[in-house]
């Protein structure tokens, strides 16, 4: 009995040990893939009265997804400048609450890592809105958040976003061509 319960705790240490690429090669169901926040603002240009998500394949998709995010700003100023992205390395995906009637609304990345469990790209994030009665500017707002996943690594065909009470909040399938 004591040398099968040493050999247990081994075999779990060495699982452990395990790089998530290793262990997702042997069982797709659940791996950690690194995510970037790109950028992140309660007024985006994006004027979508829905809340969603996107996801960006080429140059020109990355670019739309940027002018969404920030390409132009919504309070005074000129275009901030592109941040340099590599669309051959990296997806982008833009997250967004829709337009929302007052300040106090809030969307960010929790975690610099998501989980991928069975084809499924689950983000953390941070999803605020402000309590009942709660003081807010009264203007209209349009939180969004830009983020970069590797490409190449991990393969999913469905993104879901969760808050920090694990609600889902968002969610879309990749369309059956990407990459």
């Amino acid at each position: 009995v004591r040398r099968e319960t040493i050999q247990a705790m081994l075999m779990g240490a060495l699982l452990l040990a395990m790089p998530p690429s290793i262990m997702a090669a042997g069982s797709a169901e659940k791996a950690t893939v690194g995510i970037t926040r790109v950028y992140a603002h309660q007024t985006c240009s994006d004027a979508t009265a829905t809340a969603g998500v996107r996801v960006a394949d080429t140059p020109a998709q990355a670019g739309h997804l940027w002018s969404l995010s920030r390409g132009r700003q919504v309070l005074g100023g000129g275009a901030e400048k592109r941040p340099p992205l590599d669309t051959v390395a990296e997806r982008l995906i833009y997250l967004h609450m829709g337009a929302r009637r007052t300040g106090g609304f809030r969307l960010d990345l929790a975690s610099e890592s998501a989980n991928l469990v069975d084809k499924t790209l689950v983000i953390p994030v941070i999803w605020q809105e402000p309590s009942g009665g709660a003081i807010v500017t009264q203007m209209l707002t349009h939180p969004c958040l830009l983020l970069s996943v590797p490409r190449d690594t991990y393969k999913y065909e469905r993104i879901e976003v969760v808050d920090e009470q694990g609600q889902v909040r968002l969610s879309a399938h990749l369309p059956k061509n990407t990459p």
